[in-house]
């Protein structure tokens, strides 16, 4: 049901205003629980052109899929936080940013990836895409578990901002 979870992702961006919003496919090979397994995964992506640099992109994405390692339908499955948060936080910043007509400096990319759980194939497939397209990332923000609460220790909470050079 992934391709459907994708449609729907998609249909809310053009619902807000990205009408070019795009189901972007690829093919996964996996071996799960001794199982292997071929299928056609979905990034959904939907974009704001960059008025000054439209060739230099930013990214604000999240991951939609979800794994369920019990096989049992009626498992507790942490979703919501890994990461429906996550796709929900970059729904709500394109909708936010459509509203109030903003018009960016550089191209921004709403990214709700697929195959993510199993593997990081969605990341993977996007990265792939765009090094052969020579697209200059600017930067990634990944909203990953942000609605998730450890615990009632607020010490206990933490960012993790990861700065990479290349």
């Amino acid at each position: 049901n992934h391709r459907v979870v994708a449609m729907k992702i998609r249909h809310r961006f053009i619902m807000m205003g990205y009408p070019d919003a795009i189901i972007d496919s690829f093919l996964i090979n996996k071996t799960y629980l001794g199982i292997s397994y071929q299928q056609w995964q979905y990034n959904v992506i939907a974009s704001i052109q960059g008025k000054i640099y439209p060739d230099s992109v930013c990214i604000i994405g999240g991951h939609y899929d979800d794994n369920l390692k019990t096989g049992n339908a009626f498992s507790v499955v942490p979703g919501a936080n890994d990461n429906s948060s996550g796709v929900a936080a970059a729904l709500e910043i394109a909708r936010v940013m459509k509203k109030n007509n903003y018009s960016p400096a550089n191209t921004i990319e709403f990214i709700a990836f697929g195959s993510e759980e199993v593997g990081l194939y969605g990341s993977f497939a996007y990265s792939g895409m765009a090094k052969q397209n020579s697209k200059k990332i600017k930067l990634m923000l990944n909203n990953d578990m942000i609605a998730y609460q450890p615990g009632n220790n607020q010490s206990e909470w933490i960012v993790n901002i990861m700065d990479y050079d290349n």
